[in-house]
């Protein structure tokens, strides 16, 4: 049977709703699922070992997809869930921004220029250029489109698979396909920067035209494959939109960022709570590693943060956050937060060049 994994970065769990076409092919979400941490460097090493701290990169020995004995494809846009961190592992056809878009004009540089004064001065002009360059021109798509890389799923899958997609519309900047980029990622970046938008609503906008677009490109994939094929559809975490007078997903442990959209299809759930480290466990059909089917607590760290959650609440070190309607939290939870230790993993755990890529040293 054929098994598909789709994960959407900074997908929130209140804007699955408005995917049309993925609710018709799964079905609501589940209610209670949460990511292990606020950003991707967290939370994938979680999805991919099973296991509850893992550093910001894996063994790629240690992915589950080593236990699959089908044919694997991988497709991802995002440089940080790259074959630079480990993510290529277990995958006969793989394909990231490190492997599908060649040497970039920084590598060059680096091939010609030792690392030191002058190669920090040349790529530093370079990167005013790139600047310089969109503000005066429509800009390409800041990631891999969800089309292309649904073609080369398709073209490529085989009629046995395990597929994994990681599709990055939602993150920022957002730049939807029906609106001039240039324009709607200054809108989203400068929100992102820790500015205050002059449009806040437009940048929510902005963020939900995304959503619905990708919806729109998954409608092809649905259409596509066997209906009997075993699906799980989820987000890496969540994004914040104006909420506590943040946005984006900064290092905050609150329900926004943490609790996730989880769908799927022909896998079924009973458990009350899931963590996103479950994933490898519902693909094999085995609990693995640090994974459970019937689990009450989740965990989720960044940096030295952390925070324990169960169905009623979310209790962090910087505070506690009710998901239902029960104000009181639970004695218990609390002894399971002061346990648990945290991952420790940061954004700039990540390769400069990879965190320039994705907008946050702009």
């Amino acid at each position: 049977m054929n098994t598909l994994l789709v994960t959407v970065d900074s997908l929130r769990y209140d804007h699955y709703q408005y995917m049309i076409h993925t609710q018709d092919f799964l079905g609501e979400s589940h209610d209670r699922t949460f990511a292990t941490a606020t950003a991707t460097l967290g939370c994938f090493p979680t999805i991919f070992t099973g296991r509850t701290n893992e550093p910001h990169d894996i063994d790629p020995t240690d992915s589950f997809v080593n236990e699959i004995n089908d044919f694997t494809i991988g497709i991802t846009a995002n440089q940080l869930v790259s074959e630079r961190y480990g993510y290529g592992g277990g995958f006969d056809h793989f394909t990231s921004p490190i492997t599908e878009g060649g040497i970039s004009m920084k590598d060059k540089i680096a091939e010609r220029i030792p690392r030191g004064i002058t190669y920090d001065i040349a790529t530093r002009v370079w990167s005013t250029f790139e600047r310089a360059l969109s503000i005066v021109s429509d800009p390409d798509p800041p990631f891999r489109p969800a089309d292309e890389m649904i073609n080369e799923f398709l073209e490529n899958c085989g009629d046995t698979y395990f597929g994994w997609l990681h599709f990055m519309e939602p993150h920022h900047p957002y730049s939807p396909r029906s609106e001039t980029g240039t324009r709607a990622r200054r809108l989203s970046r400068s929100a992102v920067a820790g500015e205050n938008p002059d449009r806040p609503e437009e940048v929510r906008r902005l963020y939900r035209q995304e959503v619905e677009e990708l919806d729109e490109s998954l409608h092809r994939l649905w259409q596509s494959i066997p209906s009997d094929t075993q699906v799980i559809f989820t987000a890496d975490h969540g994004e914040l939109l104006g909420e506590y007078g943040r946005w984006g997903h900064p290092g905050f442990l609150v329900p926004e960022l943490l609790q996730v959209p989880f769908a799927t299809r022909n896998i079924d759930i009973s458990s009350e709570v899931v963590s996103l480290l479950d994933i490898p466990s519902y693909i094999l059909g085995t609990e693995f590693k640090d994974g459970q089917f019937d689990r009450e607590v989740a965990y989720a760290s960044i940096q030295d943060s952390k925070a324990a959650i169960n169905r009623g609440h979310i209790v962090s070190t910087e505070g506690s956050y009710a998901l239902g309607e029960e104000t009181e939290v639970d004695s218990a939870l609390k002894r399971e937060l002061a346990r648990f230790r945290p991952s420790g993993v940061s954004k700039t755990d990540a390769v400069e060049e990879d965190l320039e890529a994705l907008g946050y040293l702009e």
